[in-house]
């Protein structure tokens, strides 16, 4: 019987975070999803590039793939091989984005029944998502109708069959449409192929793709995966994930004792005192203290 699969994208080069957090991410794949295979699919500028500490990310999985890609924009080409992943990998798999950390065993969810399967992107139901400007630009200048469902496809179930495939091949197709009109984003043109295809998908609840980075307060007890942001990421200080991949990069090892600190804790955020935060994690006593505490300072003033 076939172990379960977990795939990643890796597009980067010597002077990026982009293998780091590859590497801190399967590590923890393997930590914590051992009944899972890692299979990584990189350009062939990616795989050349990659010595010292970063070619280790090699040795680390089951199986990689080079794809050759004639582009010099390393944007272009994580979006040219994410939509053409189901082209490109065998058999079912769970798309995992590398700024993504598996933290529990995730191969449950390849006992769903969707076709495809991925979470409400910030973790928000529909009725109180927000479709930022960076988004709606696509939408508008296509003409494509405003999804009623917005999903993050950060993490993302990927079952092997024909429907699935067609999504894949109208998902490369408009995005690629997309990017000729300077857009490169690659979620509107997924959620513009999934409105134009058959496909059973289903929604995953929070913990399956908790997105820290862009935290709303809405979250979950007990999280399989961590999402933070690679936006800004030279400059942010948020979570601690974004320490870890910094001081990889310097140290060339990762922070185990940080890493195993957050996963037991199960707050991965710098702000300790933060009442949405807490709340975004389930921590509703230590919300409640830091209300009491707020509330004393404002009485003895």
């Amino acid at each position: 019987m076939k172990k379960p699969k977990i795939v990643y994208v890796l597009v980067s080069d010597p002077t990026d975070h982009f293998t780091e957090m590859a590497i801190l991410s399967v590590y923890c794949a393997r930590q914590y999803s051992p009944l899972c295979n890692i299979e990584i699919v990189m350009d062939r500028q990616t795989y050349e590039g990659l010595s010292g500490y970063r070619s280790s990310i090699i040795n680390m999985v089951d199986y990689y793939k080079v794809v050759d890609i004639n582009a010099d924009n390393n944007a272009f080409k994580s979006r040219y091989i994410k939509t053409k992943l189901r082209e490109l990998v065998k058999d079912d798999f769970l798309y995992v984005d590398i700024d993504a950390v598996p933290v529990s065993e995730l191969s449950d969810i390849f006992k769903k029944q969707a076709d495809i399967a991925m979470a409400y992107d910030y973790n928000v139901s529909p009725k109180k998502f927000i479709l930022h400007d960076f988004e709606r630009i696509s939408y508008d200048k296509n003409n494509w109708p405003l999804p009623a469902e917005f999903f993050n496809s950060g993490v993302m179930l990927t079952k092997d069959n024909s429907s699935v495939r067609k999504l894949f091949s109208s998902w490369h197709e408009l995005w690629h449409e997309n990017q000729k009109l300077g857009l490169h984003k690659d979620q509107p043109p997924l959620h513009e192929a999934i409105r134009k295809n058959s496909i059973k998908l289903e929604v995953l609840e929070p913990e399956w793709n908790m997105m820290i980075g862009l935290q709303t307060g809405v979250g979950a007890k007990n999280p399989k995966v961590y999402h933070y942001s690679t936006v800004r990421f030279e400059t942010r200080n948020d979570t601690y994930f974004h320490e870890i991949v910094r001081n990889m990069k310097i140290n060339e090892e990762i922070d185990l004792s940080l890493l195993r600190k957050i996963i037991s804790d199960k707050y991965p955020w710098t702000n300790s005192e933060s009442i949405r935060l807490n709340f975004a994690a389930g921590k509703y006593y230590k919300m409640l203290s830091i209300l009491l505490k707020k509330v004393k300072t404002v009485i003895l003033r």
